[in-house]
């Protein structure tokens, strides 16, 4: 299957050739990646198969217009398919000739860029100029939805948690004996000061149960702090991806960018989880 990591199909009849392997090699030089055929055709690959799979993989069509345009039956094809994609149709013209009603019909609404005068390489790069604000103006819109349905995923998330998730129920305190009231101290033993008649901990009782308290509550504290730090490990990894999905969305491949989603939303929910556990 040919590459279809590309933004722009040039359309073209033979005869146009030069022109369109110029436009080509501008726009490659500006970061546009283009389809053009032959070039793309893998070897072995069915050319009307190859040429329907670009189409639907672009972002845009360049329509080289002449007088062999006009003739030509792959070039009314290549258009109508674009048209059936919604593609934006940007025709150049380098001949000063009517369109044929066949493709009257698909540009005969969208500005045109006129080549009728030298120097042709002045024309060609208004025309990346073009193809340039035409894929941004289309990235703004996929990239909105994308930061929306991200925007909801979490927002389901959050609620699947707080459904699924009981409440920790109270703790309960439960009160320490009460030490009985300690009988008058004896006076010391002859040989012996107050201080050294006193018991450990002074005049107080020393709770034997307050060491294994202390233990027990740091021990839920660390294992609450751990339990965070994983958390934000997760969140912190599904940032990374909806940064690299972000990218993908901006540069027109938005269906490579929704298992990405699907990613994210999981890592915030197992996230939502931990957090909550």
């Amino acid at each position: 299957m040919a590459d279809t990591r590309h933004d722009v199909f040039i359309s073209y009849a033979s005869e146009d050739k030069l022109t369109a392997d110029a436009i080509c090699a501008e726009l490659e030089r500006q970061a546009i990646r283009c389809w053009i055929a032959p070039r793309d055709v893998l070897a072995g690959e069915e050319w009307p198969a190859a040429v329907v799979q670009a189409i639907g993989d672009s972002r845009l069509l360049v329509l080289v217009f002449s007088r062999f345009a006009n003739e030509s039956g792959h070039v009314r094809r290549e258009v109508a398919r674009a048209a059936d994609h919604e593609l934006p149709i940007l025709p150049f013209r380098i001949e000063n000739v009517p369109p044929d009603k066949s493709l009257e019909l698909f540009i005969s609404t969208p500005h045109w860029l006129d080549a009728l005068t030298p120097p042709m390489a002045a024309h060609i790069a208004r025309l990346a100029t073009n193809v340039q604000a035409l894929m941004a103006r289309r990235a703004r819109p996929a990239l909105a939805a994308a930061i929306g349905g991200l925007a909801g995923g979490a927002a389901i998330v959050g609620e699947a948690a707080a459904e699924t998730l009981p409440d920790k129920p109270a703790a309960t305190v439960v009160e320490p004996p009460q030490t009985p009231s300690r009988p008058p101290p004896l006076a010391p033993p002859p040989g012996m000061t107050d201080a050294q008649a006193k018991p450990p901990g002074g005049d107080g009782v020393v709770d034997p149960n307050l060491w294994n308290k202390a233990a027990a509550g740091g021990g839920e504290g660390l294992g609450k702090v751990l339990k965070q730090f994983v958390a934000i490990i997760l969140v912190g990894l599904a940032g990374f991806g909806a940064f690299d999905m972000f990218n993908k969305v901006s540069t027109g491949h938005a269906q490579a960018a929704a298992p990405e989603l699907a990613i994210v939303i999981g890592l915030l929910f197992i996230a939502g989880l931990v957090w909550r556990s």
